[in-house]
């Protein structure tokens, strides 16, 4: 529920030491630092090709907090294409 969800997302426990990651959740859309997810035909996908792991974990923050919003939407293929965050 959303009590249990995280606060924080980052490479490690460092992460929790920064800065949040700034968010923008608004009518099927969701941005993470210039990442952004956005459910199209019940699916949500990311928007963008983010290659590095500090991206891959602001378009991961994005699509988590969609999904939240949204648990009615799938989300499989689009952490499919999250490799540099494991």
């Amino acid at each position: 529920g959303p009590g249990e969800r995280p606060t924080a997302i980052g490479r490690d426990v460092s992460a929790l030491l920064s800065a949040p990651k700034t968010l923008a959740l608004a009518d099927g859309e969701a941005e993470c630092d210039g990442q952004r997810a956005r459910i199209s035909g019940g699916e949500i996908v990311l928007l963008g090709d983010p290659r590095d792991a500090e991206g891959q974990l602001s378009a991961l923050w994005a699509l988590a907090n969609l999904a939240w919003a949204n648990p009615g939407a799938g989300c499989s293929q689009a952490l499919r294409s999250l490799d540099a965050v494991g």
